[in-house]
């Protein structure tokens, strides 16, 4: 196969590291991931509330976040002009097909191992900082949406908002359906598309 395979295989390669390599962002950004490239390591050098502290953590997420849309606009772009230099012929070629498949395969995997670290890290933080202090009880309506009601009531202070939150998971099972996959009993497709609906 690589005799087949021409010039063109190396933009070909180009354009797949970029369409993976923007998958990966998109994934962080959808999870509120920030890898350790994009952070912003400024600290405040002087003495001060707890409060300023949090607002420069936030103001620095926030700007990472920004950063990682920027680089999704920079891949696109990228992908796009990659996608012109290769012509029709070898995106049709069953040699450039295999080769393409094979390539975004592994590149995929990589960058899933990665996001996957990252997400463990992300969630053992955020279990470190529940405790028994941090619960209450809050009464929810009983119609079906219960579940996504009180993560909606926790996050938005406003069960109403169940709708964004159930999409929200729905979009991370399908992020990680390797995952999760293991704890259903049914098809994890079919598991996702039953509850996509709220009634």
């Amino acid at each position: 196969m690589e005799d087949v395979l021409d010039c063109n295989s190396q933009e070909m390669e180009k354009y797949l590291r970029y369409v993976s390599h923007k998958d990966f962002i998109s994934k962080c950004v959808r999870h509120g991931i920030v890898p350790e490239g994009f952070k912003i390591n400024w600290n405040i050098q002087i003495d001060c509330s707890d409060e300023i502290l949090k607002k420069c953590e936030k103001i620095k997420q926030d700007a990472s976040v920004k950063l990682m849309e920027l680089t999704l606009v920079a891949c696109e772009e990228k992908i796009n002009k990659l996608r012109s230099y290769i012509c029709v012929e070898d995106l049709n070629n069953e040699d450039h097909k295999l080769f393409s498949k094979r390539k975004l395969a592994e590149l995929t995997q990589k960058k899933n191992e990665k996001f996957y670290k990252l997400l463990i890290c992300k969630l053992d933080f955020l279990s470190s900082l529940v405790t028994i202090d941090n619960f209450q009880e809050s009464s929810i309506q009983m119609d079906g949406n219960c579940f996504y009601r009180c993560i909606a009531k926790e996050i938005y202070n406003n069960d109403n908002k169940h709708e964004i939150v159930r999409q929200k998971i729905n979009n991370h099972m399908k992020d990680l359906k390797d995952v999760y996959k293991e704890y259903v009993d049914i098809s994890i497709t079919k598991h996702i598309e039953n509850h996509s609906f709220s009634d």
